[in-house]
């Protein structure tokens, strides 16, 4: 059977009304502010029927006192014989009386003479020339004479003073339900108001860059749901300044740990060349070596620029993951199995002639020539490192006294082991502290250990180096 093509589109019209103007489907927040009006809906309605039963009452018990009522009667009679006096009325003009009536209002009017009802305002059309008797009503009603332009006859007065009261009291009962509604439903919505006042001043203290403070999350609702999201929003612009902060730091210590590299080699390269072009080295084997040692520090000069150009160069192109550590850039030579007595006499060499080209006395004992077994070895870092332990001797320590380089051969490590005497500190140039901690990360990333310890009279830089395997 064929639906009524106007019944379905009266259902249709009547869901799009329904979807539009009832809260969604998980709308907390709307079913709160629909519970809400439909409470004080209902206080409203309440004070609107207790209001109106006991003004009602009230208006009631008053003006049937017998007082009140014959002063109200006496009071319609002085307004109508004023009112027939000012138009000079007689009984007969009907549409003058019916007009007093209506401006009365809440007030009846018959007016009798000889016997014979001439008035009734409940009646519509002209009575007083039908002679109707005025039977007994007449007598025992209370009766007020008016004069009339064609002579004196009887008024009796109807007056309805309780629909008036009751008209009042429901004015008054409207009233008091209207703000009664609006009140309760201030009160309730109180609570919503001040989470949305405390959600604005949490967002202007986020403004400020308050990102430490914490948005208040309450209840389920839209609002709640807005504040999670804020709150999201806060905690994920705060971890990303703490991650841009972290990233200019790694930047910044990369910067300066790079510069302190360069810095070291570049001093021993300046002065070995000052030794050979002021012609302070007359032995033609220490001109070669320092010639020697000159060429392989200008290549490591080389390296650390290539590894700092490249570092920046992967960062700038976003090859580089973010997470990986920044301490010292990546190297190209990968770890090697060496002989320690390969490796260590010849790093060590090159630091014993930074250390004598800078005006220092050398107490060496060379590691023993048993000692071939294996180390894990990665020449570029290593360099790097000696060369920033034996750039911090050259710094901070007294020239006048002995440096004591001593190595060692244990069961299970080699051992390398630097002392000497902190200059004064009138002497003792200031630096940055990054020769040491740069030494120890380069150290630990190939599998060295670096133990460094001062105190007034003493520091000592201890080395060890753990075997692998005979080679």
């Amino acid at each position: 059977m064929a639906k009524d093509p106007i019944q379905m589109q009266r259902h249709s019209l009547f869901t799009k009304l329904t979807e539009r103007f009832s809260p969604h489907a998980g709308s907390g927040l709307g079913w709160r502010l629909v519970g809400y009006a439909t409470i004080a809906l209902l206080f409203g309605i309440v004070t609107y029927v207790v209001v109106y039963a006991l003004a009602s009452h009230a208006f009631d018990a008053y003006f049937s006192r017998e007082c009140v009522y014959c002063q109200r009667l006496e009071s319609d009679a002085q307004t109508l014989q004023s009112y027939v006096n000012e138009k000079n009325i007689s009984v007969s003009d009907k549409k003058a009386l019916d007009a007093w009536v209506e401006d009365a209002g809440y007030v009846a009017l018959q007016i009798y003479r000889d016997g014979m009802t001439l008035y009734d305002s409940s009646m519509s059309t002209d009575i007083s020339s039908l002679n109707i008797s005025s039977g007994d009503m007449a007598k025992w009603q209370r009766s007020y004479p008016i004069v009339f332009a064609d002579g004196e006859a009887s008024a009796v007065f109807f007056d309805n003073i309780g629909a008036q009261g009751r008209f009042v009291a429901t004015i008054i009962s409207i009233v008091l339900g209207f703000v009664v509604c609006i009140i309760t439903l201030l009160v309730l919505m109180r609570r919503i108001v001040r989470y949305i006042r405390l959600l604005d001043y949490e967002l202007s203290l986020l403004e400020g860059g308050e990102l430490d403070h914490a948005i208040s999350v309450k209840g389920n609702d839209e609002l709640g749901s807005l504040a999670q999201s804020i709150d999201d929003m806060r905690l994920a612009i705060r971890q990303r300044f703490v991650e841009e902060e972290r990233l200019r730091n790694r930047e910044y210590k990369l910067v300066t740990e790079m510069s302190h590299d360069l810095r070291s080699p570049l001093t021993a390269l300046i002065g070995y060349l000052d030794i050979l072009s002021l012609g302070k080295c007359t032995n033609k084997q220490d001109a070669q070596r320092y010639l020697q040692s000159s060429r392989e520090k200008a290549y490591q000069i080389k390296e650390l620029s290539d590894d700092l150009f490249d570092y920046v160069l992967k960062q700038h192109i976003g090859d580089m993951d973010s997470s990986c550590s920044a301490q010292v850039p990546i190297e190209k030579n990968q770890t090697e199995q060496q002989s320690c007595y390969e490796f260590l006499p010849k790093v060590l060499d090159e630091g014993i002639l930074e250390l004598t080209s800078a005006g220092f006395q050398i107490e060496y004992k060379e590691l023993p020539v048993t000692c071939t077994k294996g180390v894990h070895v990665n020449q570029r870092i290593l360099r790097r490192a000696f060369s920033n332990l034996f750039s911090n001797v050259i710094q901070h320590a007294n020239r006048t006294a002995p440096v004591c380089i001593q190595c060692s051969c244990l069961e299970t490590a080699a051992v390398v082991s630097i002392t000497n005497t902190p200059a004064p500190e009138i002497e003792n140039t200031a630096g940055t502290g990054l020769g040491v901690a740069t030494a120890m990360q380069l150290f630990s990333s190939c599998g060295w250990e670096l133990v460094v310890s001062q105190d007034v009279e003493h520091y000592s830089a201890i080395v060890t180096i753990p075997f692998t395997a005979v080679v």
